[in-house]
């Protein structure tokens, strides 16, 4: 008798645990997972303009346009949808955001592609620096 009523105590404790558990499951889905990007300071005192195309280069140099992640062999195809390459006219300008920890060589490889594709005009972003302040 003295068994049964130990097993009787457990079963509220193991419906704890297995609320706890179901609990666990679903909050860790909810979060969202946002990647970071550390943009790189600026001295210059030249004010910037709101531009509409915005290309992302994450450190990793992964790409992201207009906040989709894109392969780099997927550019010219992106760009001709985004009305960028074809005659002088319709082409813009791009905005290159690239994270401050992203290695010279990987920019510089978008900075070719976008180039062959016959973008004229890229600029590449950057954060006031609060230090240079006048």
């Amino acid at each position: 008798m003295l068994r049964n009523d130990m097993d009787r105590g457990m079963i509220p404790l193991i419906n704890v645990v297995f609320l706890m558990l179901a609990f666990l499951v679903l909050a860790g889905q909810i979060e969202v997972h946002q990647r970071k990007l550390a943009v790189p300071k600026s001295t210059s005192e030249i004010e910037r303009t709101e531009m509409h195309q915005k290309l992302t280069v994450f450190a990793d140099g992964s790409l992201e346009w207009e906040g989709a992640e894109i392969q780099i062999e997927a550019l010219p195809q992106v760009l001709e949808r985004a009305g960028l390459t074809g005659n002088e006219e319709t082409r813009a300008t791009v905005l290159v955001v690239a994270d401050a920890q992203l290695h010279v060589s990987d920019l510089q490889n978008v900075m070719n592609a976008l180039q062959e594709l016959g973008i004229q005009t890229v600029n590449l972003a950057t954060l006031p620096d609060p230090g240079n302040a006048s």
